[in-house]
């Protein structure tokens, strides 16, 4: 294709920037689907499906929040992408620590706002208050269930296995099928198809990680952002890609040239780039990860628990009625 020396590599393709219109677009189709589940399980109550949709981007803006501070971008850690076009990663490596702090802003500030709500309603009595703890408190602690792709999930990799495919390919499967187990026991189907879904992802990390050990062979450095690429690591990772996708390559006129469709391309490489965990989390630091999680589930849940027959069993039969 080209001599190996830099010098000889056409100038990479700039990164397309995203406007507003392009942040819709790329929502639009994930909040599509998510009112079309949400109408279909709670067709009655429009208040209901407003309140979580707001519950989940306060969520998500936790999240935006702790990666803006520690300047990294990690897609897969939002549930809605909507914030994601707005962040950078302008950092090779991702602190441990930093990234465990940001995956808990997520869930704890929710949790905390859904506890002292609960508080709230059992001075004052008021049932919105009620309905809007307990589902602050129920949002939350869903995403620390230890699964991928849940907050819960990505606390365990970064704990455990940072920077190993192979173990977190395994941890992947393990949660699709306990997704899958579970939505077709309690006939929870959307649960069990997004059990199937993440099949793919299984899939895209088997192909990765088989792109990236051919790039180490050719001597290609993919550890980095896609602003400090060079040319030549480029169209590397662009021709091991493309003969990694047959197809796709047979659609493309020219191997060595700037292809009209280059953003999708451009989108591939992007993914195929690691940004590494540096891995700075002391033992005692992993140990109050693992508390602070404990404790933010175990609360709410004993509060709960602790007014069932008081507070909800009372609710449950009327609604019964």
């Amino acid at each position: 294709m080209f001599n190996d020396l830099e010098n000889y590599y056409p100038s990479k393709p700039k990164m397309p920037s995203i406007g507003i219109k392009d942040v819709l677009q790329r929502n639009f189709m994930f909040i599509a689907i998510a009112i079309f589940i949400m109408v279909f399980y709670f067709s009655e109550n429009i208040i209901l499906i407003g309140s979580i949709f707001a519950i989940i981007l306060f969520h998500e803006l936790g999240h935006f929040v702790g990666m803006k501070w520690f300047k990294f971008n990690d897609k897969k850690m939002m549930y809605v992408p909507f914030f994601s076009p707005f962040l950078k990663q302008k950092t090779e490596t991702v602190s441990q620590k930093q990234y465990l702090i940001t995956v808990l802003l997520g869930a704890l500030p929710g949790l905390i706002i859904g506890t002292f709500l609960f508080y709230a309603y059992l001075n004052t009595k008021n049932e919105l208050l009620l309905n809007i703890s307990t589902l602050f408190i129920a949002v939350n602690i869903f995403s620390l269930l230890p699964f991928d792709p849940l907050d819960g999930g990505k606390i365990i990799e970064t704990l455990f296995f940072p920077n190993n495919n192979t173990i977190r390919m395994y941890f992947v499967l393990a949660s699709s099928i306990i997704f899958i187990f579970v939505g077709f026991y309690f006939e929870m189907y959307v649960l069990m198809a997004f059990g199937f879904l993440m099949a793919f992802k299984v899939k895209s990390i088997q192909r990765n990680d088989f792109i990236h050990k051919e790039l180490e062979e050719q001597d290609v450095n993919y550890k980095k952002t896609y602003k400090s690429l060079t040319d030549r690591e480029y169209w590397k990772i662009r021709n091991v890609f493309l003969e990694n996708n047959p197809r796709l390559k047979e659609m493309i006129p020219s191997s060595d040239t700037i292809w009209e469709n280059e953003n999708l391309l451009i989108e591939q490489i992007s993914q195929i780039l690691k940004i590494e965990i540096k891995e700075d989390a002391s033992v005692i630091f992993k140990l109050i990860v693992i508390l602070i999680v404990g404790i933010s589930i175990y609360f709410p849940i004993n509060l709960i628990i602790t007014h069932w027959n008081t507070v909800f069993q009372p609710l449950i039969d009327t609604s019964n009625v």
